[in-house]
């Protein structure tokens, strides 16, 4: 048996909307009115159906509400949340509407287990908003956290993303696919990776330490002179050479859908490699 029944009064079917009549609401009001918890919400319920059927002539809302309910307006407006908000059989329903107030402030699906918690342990409304409150900083310290997670996984992510399009493999088959698309664009930024990173594999080559090389502690020309052809034997040998043919890539010809890629000195394996990627 539905509300309208135990209350004799006769349900109206969504199509029989038209039907309703002003007077019916109010009669319905009056004995709601009556009622506990469960029949306030059922005030607010005909309250909306009045209001959403445009039944009280306009300008006269505010004192209909009155009349009929002893209300304000924002008292209604409150009402009417409520029990948009609050469905047939609800936990809810046996609280007063203060108290529903503070459980719609959780997320809906939230709702229905506290107003269960709050029927059982007959919370005041102090203990009701205390303990509202204090579920709510836990989901902001769980959507904080998850959030710190969230950027954590994506900079790794990215971090592998980064390490793996470095690897040389990657680096050859991607360009190699753009060279196959003839997606110019795409194979010149990844052949300067591949240049930049042969760059850089080959810093150590041109390095002092490496050429063994020691600056001399005496100031006379011939303390220097040895220092000096062997540094500039460096500056002009295989490395530096090997080293500016690859700064001269974007410059030839080709460039950037048939590279041909120089040799690194005394490593013809490589080197060869190099020459016939694409």
């Amino acid at each position: 048996m539905n509300e309208c029944e135990e209350m004799k009064v006769t349900c109206i079917e969504p199509d029989q909307q038209a039907l309703v009549t002003l007077a019916n609401i109010e009669y319905r009001i009056s004995v709601h009115m009556q009622g506990t918890y469960r029949e306030i919400l059922a005030v607010g319920r005909c309250l909306v159906e009045a209001k959403e059927a445009g039944l009280v002539p306009h300008g006269q809302w505010e004192e209909w509400v009155r009349r009929n309910t002893g209300m304000s307006e924002r008292q209604a407006q409150r009402l009417m949340q409520a029990a948009r908000n609050v469905q047939t059989g609800s936990a809810m329903e046996s609280l007063p509407i203060s108290k529903i107030q503070v459980i719609l402030s959780l997320p809906e699906p939230e709702r229905e287990a506290m107003a269960e918690q709050a029927a059982s342990e007959d919370m005041s409304l102090r203990e009701l908003q205390e303990e509202v409150r204090r579920q709510q900083r836990k989901r902001g310290r769980t959507m904080n956290t998850n959030q710190e997670d969230s950027i954590r996984r994506a900079r790794m992510e990215a971090l592998a993303d980064k390490q793996r399009s470095e690897l040389p493999d990657v680096q050859a088959a991607a360009l190699q696919a753009a060279i196959d698309a003839e997606d110019a664009d795409t194979a010149a930024e990844i052949a300067r990776a591949i240049r930049n990173r042969l760059l850089k594999d080959s810093d150590a080559e041109v390095a002092l330490d490496r050429l063994g090389l020691q600056v001399p502690s005496g100031a006379t020309f011939t303390a220097w002179l040895s220092f000096l052809r062997t540094l500039g034997e460096a500056l002009v040998g295989s490395w530096a050479e090997y080293r500016q043919m690859l700064r001269d890539l974007p410059q030839q010809e080709g460039w950037p859908l048939a590279i041909q890629w120089p040799t690194a000195p005394g490593s013809e394996e490589d080197g060869e490699r190099l020459h016939e990627q694409p």
